[in-house]
């Protein structure tokens, strides 16, 4: 049995993936890939957007950055609602040039059952300063907590543009976009024993498991078991680790989009590109 572990590090966070790569003998024949429902592959895509957004918030922000929600007065076009964000980006990040330091942000925008409005997770900024420069409507903000795990937020945003972002008249094709000083986590592929996939897993130093996070899967094509679960830094300020020494860099996971769009006649196709 080969066996694959895929480890991030995202801040006072590490997500962890222990995953079966291989489990016929040298010689047999392969087993056959399923035919798995559209259904089951729209939700392991929608937990692996979850995941994807969960690590760029954790390794991007940090306590006391921001979550802000933009409103409208008036409710915009598209057109008119594009334009507004992007002069509030551009302000915004002229506004922290000023002060020598960098805008990040990432931004989600909701409009099916609502009006139009804009969740924007940025670098910490003056809320005074905020306000002014977004003179559509108002302006609703809430700091991130000194955990420096934001799994929640990025679930439930996650949760509300997948109601939207394939609609064809979208504000964006995308369910979520970010300023280009967004940095992506290094993920490092390392083989394993398969007793880390059949064991519960342990946390290592300075580290507990959010036993909540422990998630037992199988791949919807092939079968195959893997294990995931999130380790949190007993010291959020100081974690332990900022890299995963061991192992050499992975790819990107599969998201199966492909195969949706082959199957789109049974489900509406999930992505998770950004």
């Amino acid at each position: 049995m080969l066996v694959e572990k895929l480890t991030t590090v995202c801040g006072s966070t590490i997500f962890v993936k222990v995953k079966m790569l291989r489990d016929f003998i040298q010689g047999q024949k392969r087993k056959k890939r399923k035919n798995p429902t559209a259904e089951k592959v729209a939700e392991v895509n929608q937990r692996l957007a979850e995941k994807e957004l969960a690590m760029i918030l954790n390794f991007n922000f940090k306590p006391g950055d921001l979550h802000l929600v933009l409103t409208y007065k008036h409710l915009p076009s598209n057109e008119e609602a594009h334009k507004a964000l992007e002069r509030f980006i551009k302000r915004c990040r002229a506004y922290m040039k000023r002060l020598g330091k960098e805008f990040k942000a990432v931004i989600a925008t909701e409009y099916k059952h609502k009006r139009l409005h804009h969740h924007i997770v940025c670098s910490a900024a003056e809320l005074e300063e905020i306000m002014k420069i977004w003179k559509q409507g108002h302006v609703k903000c809430s700091v991130l907590d000194m955990s420096g795990d934001y799994r929640r937020l990025a679930a439930y945003l996650i949760k509300e543009t997948s109601k939207t972002f394939r609609d064809p008249d979208a504000f964006s094709k995308r369910r979520y976009n970010t300023t280009r000083n967004i940095q992506k986590p290094v993920t490092k592929s390392e083989k394993v024993s398969a007793s880390m996939l059949l064991s519960n897993p342990k946390p290592i130093k300075g580290y507990y498991i959010d036993q909540d996070s422990v998630y037992k899967g199988e791949n919807p094509f092939d079968e195959k078991p893997y294990v995931e679960y999130v380790m949190i830094s007993e010291d959020a300020e100081a974690p332990r680790l900022v890299t995963w020494k061991r192992g050499k860099k992975a790819r990107k996971e599969n998201t199966y989009s492909k195969w949706l769009v082959k199957n789109l006649s049974k489900q509406i196709e999930i992505d998770i590109s950004f």
